[in-house]
């Protein structure tokens, strides 16, 4: 998808979920939060190619879980 002006991460963010403590990642930092934090839920939102990230959030919780 083409970025629309004026709309960025920040801004959803802030107006869909003020009082959250939702983390913006850059997509290459994925990998390393997941090593370094624990959460029970990961939730990941966004366009474009998010979707293929779903295999490397995956595999980052199942080497946790071994």
């Amino acid at each position: 998808e083409k970025p629309i002006d004026g709309v960025s991460s920040e801004i959803i963010v802030k107006n869909v979920a003020p009082e959250t403590d939702a983390l913006i990642l850059e997509k290459n930092d994925i990998a390393t939060y997941i090593q370094n934090n624990q959460h029970d839920v990961f939730i990941s939102m966004g366009a474009g190619d998010i979707g293929e990230l779903t295999y490397i959030i995956n595999k980052e919780f199942e080497l946790l879980k071994s």
